[in-house]
């Protein structure tokens, strides 16, 4: 009963850590910070809805690896797939994703 509870709180916490965590590695191999100069509010928008989106698939997962219906395989593609979207995330932040109209 307690693993239910515990696993959705625990990967939430884990997604959160790695998000807080990667940005300063980032910053450090690249040399780019995200959204320095600002980023479009569509690209916010995007970033929001990705968040929610993260943290409801990683309550569900969690909570289905606790009742014992998926395995650690799925967890760990799922969460390898998340850190190489969040880096892409970041990249595109960092490069593309101002929307602003610099050419002055």
């Amino acid at each position: 009963m307690i693993k239910k509870i515990l696993y959705p709180i625990v990967g939430v916490i884990f997604i959160l850590a790695i998000m807080q965590f990667s940005y300063d590695p980032f910053v450090f191999f690249t040399g780019k910070i995200p959204c320095k100069e600002g980023c479009s509010t569509e690209f916010i928008s995007i970033l929001k809805y990705w968040f929610w989106g993260v943290i409801l698939t990683t309550i569900t997962l969690s909570y289905c690896y606790a009742i014992q219906k998926i395995k650690k395989l799925i967890l760990f593609f799922y969460f390898s797939l998340f850190f190489l979207t969040h880096i892409f995330l970041m990249w595109y932040a960092s490069t593309y994703g101002y929307g602003l109209n610099l050419s002055y």
